[in-house]
């Protein structure tokens, strides 16, 4: 399911965005990414978009304690 993000938005994990800064078009990777750079930004934890499931109580406190990976498709670079 394609999905536009913008590169710097604080709503994503900062650790996603520098990744895709690295990618070329077409190209697939898996980010991974710690927890500092996840969902773990001291300060910024409440204006981050959780995937459904995690926006509140115990799961979301168990994802910000770990490292994340990410497999994304750059589909297309503007």
């Amino acid at each position: 399911m394609p999905v536009t993000i913008y590169l710097g938005d604080i709503k994503l994990a900062e650790g996603l965005w520098r990744g895709i800064m690295e990618m070329r078009q077409g190209e697939k990777a898996k980010i991974k990414i710690k927890k500092k750079f996840a969902f773990g930004r001291p300060g910024e934890v409440d204006k981050l978009d959780f995937p459904y499931g995690f926006r509140s109580g115990e799961r979301r406190e168990k994802l910000v304690s770990k490292n994340v990976i990410y497999e994304v498709e750059l589909l297309q670079f503007v």
